[in-house]
């Protein structure tokens, strides 16, 4: 039996998350994802590098894949791309995690409510609560205040909080953020990041996203990968 989970450019979560039944993913190098907005160049490097990365990732861990990447209808849509895997493979079930695009959203579920394949909508790990959870609080406000469902999120979890109150006194410190970094201070040097498929793909975003602004880059500030983003992590809060 298979199953098959579906994993868009920005749900690259660690395989803990995923129903231990998985045996196939789906990955799409998207045209419209990547020109519906003309995003800078290194945007769309990045994302489709770490989605490179990702994949390797897991193939390695034992995932069959099916990625679809530029070379392939890279201007075919992703609906296309995925009933075609479909057909092939023949999944007994298909798993989506939530997607914040709701636009996409709408697309991809509507699609797969047409599909006589059992699908089920996975809980994303991007978010502290559910999205039930934020439905429930919202019922009967006439207004919404990100401030104040981030103090009542501190309390019920005891997030940087110290008998009942924030620790250090206050909540947030949003007025230090907007001050200038004092003279003479030495700001640390970032480790710059790469990876074996930025040049090839770097050589396709500056031939065919012309009219996109900013540069592609064989340096970046940012991890692409899960292991080295974990060590970016925990040197930022060293």
């Amino acid at each position: 039996m298979k199953s098959l989970l579906i994993v868009l450019g920005n749900q690259l979560f660690d395989k803990s998350n995923h129903p231990q039944e998985i045996s196939d993913i789906f990955m799409c190098e998207d045209f419209d994802l990547c020109t519906y907005e003309k995003h800078h160049k290194k945007k769309i490097s990045f994302f489709l590098t770490s989605m490179r990365e990702y994949r390797d990732e897991m193939s390695d861990s034992g995932y069959k894949l099916h990625y679809k990447d530029f070379n392939n209808g890279f201007e075919s849509s992703f609906i296309s791309k995925l009933q075609e895997t479909i057909t092939i493979i023949e999944p007994n079930k298909i798993f989506i995690y939530e997607i914040e695009d709701k636009e996409f959203e709408s697309t991809l579920l509507g699609f797969l409510e047409n599909q006589t394949i059992e699908f089920e909508v996975l809980q994303s790990p991007m978010f502290i609560h559910d999205r039930s959870y934020f439905k429930n609080y919202q019922e009967g406000k006439r207004t919404l205040l990100l401030e104040n469902f981030y103090r009542k999120t501190r309390k019920e979890l005891n997030i940087l909080m110290e008998e009942g109150k924030p620790l250090g006194g206050q909540w947030n410190y949003d007025e230090l953020n907007r001050k200038k970094i004092p003279k003479g201070l030495e700001i640390p040097s970032n480790k710059k990041y790469s990876s074996s498929h930025l040049s090839t793909i770097n050589d396709f975003i500056d031939k065919n996203f012309t009219d996109h602004p900013g540069d592609t880059s064989e340096d970046f500030w940012v991890p692409f990968n899960r292991k080295e983003a974990l060590e970016y992590l925990d040197k930022f809060l060293k």
